[in-house]
């Protein structure tokens, strides 16, 4: 035999070539085929003694194990925590098991990642790891904690394997902006404010106002549990001093005071007062107190490009968070070259399909060119994201505004609301375009002291083709019409059921078809019964009792010579209640109408699934195990529809 021999072995998938001596000659990383026959050692039972095949020990030794060396096993996160929810203040643990080799050449390789980069340890954040497990240790959790984290498991030869999990932090609320103040008629001031930019997530559902009248005074409490974010204080005293702070509420606690407001001096002969506000008094060509303001309402079509591959801190200054909803948040901006006011709607957009549902909204959005529509003003595409550049309305949600303590609602303030819901949404239907989410949260005002409304959010709009049929099981239980829950043929008719429901609601607080549960209240709105007979209706009008009748309407499937067909947009506009002034002013109690919006708010918040990739108000998921009750899947011919653009059914 020759004096060196050269044995090739295999331990799992590295290959080792040895001589005689024992040296290593190479090593390779690849497979390679278990040699068969080695100078017949497996062949022969009877060798005593590697040194009559010139084997080296080594060799030997390596020869003998391979049978009993295990299968190459790449690193393998197994289980990751899941949706994880802790309270400001609080510890999580975020856990990753993870598979071994049963004899690793050396232990995996463990990282933590939040935003793709790597989280370093420190007296609040620690990472323990163990033989198959490694645990995240966040301290003190604070709101900066919350967001996407990732775990990397990989080995000495490359292999790698990666698992992501969510951490919402829930608290209190982030104190309100500082409020600003001005004085509204002879004897009342104004006082308004911005929204924290952290919710804690869970929608605010109230505000505690304190006010301080002179330096030298103490803070006395205003209001405790105010649902929107303006006040009006009524019967102030001359030549004294006020200062407002504002904390806002939410299920977990009270946020911490924001920055008192600028002192303001009430003194009625002085230059200082600017009495120009007066919401009775029309400066910004809104839409005044009358009934025949819609001629004209359209404005000239310009179609907007989504814009790529820009520096969009270039052309906007970035200013405070004004809102949050399913698509994500909404923030006030300042155009650069302009010098105008904005809103920036920023829609995170993770898969192919989220851009394509994004796409589709600005095509629509370029469509819709009128007065009481949310105008589109251009929009920028990025790697993560998509931005809309609206314009900024200011005035809030309809039904807040006009349960304010200043606010008197009348039957004829309700026909100018209406009268403006039915002009767009004719205007959409001329444009076969289908709102299918019309309800409260989507009618804003354009100003604090205006009654112009603007309708918003058309992540949910539909082309409408006559020739084709379109069926859909998305919208929110209270507001959608029964053709939508029985999965029929949806039409321009059925946005006309959700005005009628906005309309009874509007005129008594009460809302027609709601129950304890959604599948409760999509059993009712199958049903279509309803009545006036609460005495909220006693001072309403027969003529408008009769116009909602004319919209919540089922259709039957066929009744000869009969049409009980939906007023169309067009026919309401026609119809007499909103072409002439009621014959009575007598103010509707807005206590109900209160009760509503603080349940819609509490909805949105116990509804509330922790997942604080999509963001708070983003996508919602039932708790109920009713089949009836569909919140986070959406269904358009068969099609499953992105969750960022369900709605609640």
């Amino acid at each position: 035999m020759q004096d060196r021999s050269t044995v090739f072995t295999k331990i799992d998938f590295l290959s080792v070539q040895t001589t005689s001596d024992g040296n290593t000659l190479s090593q390779s990383r690849h497979r390679v085929k278990q040699i068969k026959q080695m100078h017949h050692y497996f062949a022969n039972k009877n060798h005593k003694s590697a040194d009559n095949h010139n084997i080296s020990p080594l060799s030997l030794s390596l020869l003998q194990t391979t049978a009993n060396i295990s299968p190459l096993i790449h690193p393998k996160v197994i289980k990751i925590t899941q949706n994880l929810c802790v309270l400001v203040g609080e510890t999580a643990y975020i856990k990753a098991r993870f598979n071994a080799n049963t004899k690793p050449l050396k232990p995996y390789a463990i990282v933590w990642l939040k935003k793709g980069k790597q989280i370093e340890e420190s007296d609040r954040i620690e990472v323990r790891n163990e033989p198959q497990m490694s645990t995240l240790v966040i301290k003190r959790v604070m709101d900066c904690d919350n967001g996407k984290y990732e775990v990397d498991v990989s080995d000495d030869l490359g292999h790698s394997d990666r698992a992501h999990t969510s951490l919402a932090v829930k608290g209190p609320p982030d104190p309100p902006g500082q409020p600003s103040v001005r004085l509204l008629g002879r004897d009342s001031l104004h006082i308004s404010w911005s929204l924290g930019s952290y919710d804690g997530g869970s929608r605010v559902i109230g505000y505690t106002i304190e006010h301080k009248i002179d330096d030298n005074g103490d803070w006395m409490t205003v209001s405790d549990d105010h649902i929107c974010n303006s006040y009006t204080l009524k019967d102030i005293k001359q030549n004294s001093i006020y200062t407002f702070r504002i904390r806002a509420i939410n299920r977990y606690g009270v946020s911490k005071w924001s920055n008192p407001s600028e002192p303001f001096l009430y003194a009625p002969n002085s230059h200082k007062n600017n009495t120009n506000n007066n919401i009775n008094i029309n400066n910004n060509n809104d839409i005044d107190f009358g009934i025949n303001y819609i001629e004209s309402a359209d404005i000239e079509r310009r179609d907007v490009v989504v814009e790529k591959d820009v520096n969009f801190s270039e052309i906007y200054d970035i200013k405070e968070e004004v809102g949050r909803g399913r698509f994500g948040l909404c923030k006030r901006v300042i155009q650069l070259s302009s010098k105008k006011e904005k809103a920036a709607k920023i829609i995170r957009c993770l898969r192919p399909k989220d851009r394509e549902q994004v796409y589709r909204e600005v095509d629509i959005m370029n469509k819709l060119r009128h007065r009481h529509i949310l105008q589109l003003d251009s929009a920028y595409e990025f790697a993560k994201e998509i931005i809309l550049i609206t314009e900024l309305v200011s005035g809030g949600e309809l039904f807040e505004r006009i349960v304010a303590e200043d606010y008197i609602l009348t039957e004829y303030e309700c026909i100018i609301f209406v009268r403006q819901i039915c002009a767009a949404v004719a205007y959409m239907h001329r444009q076969n375009i289908m709102h299918l989410d019309l309800k409260p949260e989507n009618i804003l005002c354009k100003s604090r002291t205006s009654y112009e409304i603007k309708l918003i959010d058309f992540g949910l709009a539909r082309a409408y083709n006559p020739e084709e049929t379109l069926k859909i099981l998305f919208g929110t239980p209270e507001f959608v019409a029964p053709e939508i829950v029985n999965y029929e043929a949806v039409t321009p008719a059925s946005d006309m059921w959700s005005v009628g429901v906005i309309c009874y609601v509007l005129l008594s607080g009460l809302s027609p078809f709601m129950d304890e549960t959604d599948a409760k209240t999509l059993c009712n709105v199958t049903q279509a019964e309803y009545d006036f007979e609460d005495d909220s209706f006693d001072s309403i009008s027969e003529e408008a009792k009769r116009f909602i009748s004319s919209l919540l309407v089922k259709k039957p499937k066929f009744v000869p010579f009969i049409s009980f067909e939906r007023l169309s947009a067009e026919q309401c506009l026609a119809d007499s209640w909103l072409k002439r002034e009621p014959s009575n002013h007598i103010p509707i109690a807005t206590d109900r109408l209160k009760r509503f919006l603080i349940r819609r708010k509490w909805q949105w918040t116990e509804n509330w699934d922790c997942d604080p990739s999509v963001g708070p108000n983003h996508a919602f998921r039932s708790r109920q195990k009713n089949p009836l009750v569909v919140r986070e899947m959406a269904t358009e011919d068969n099609q499953s529809t992105d969750p960022l653009n369900a709605r609640r059914i």
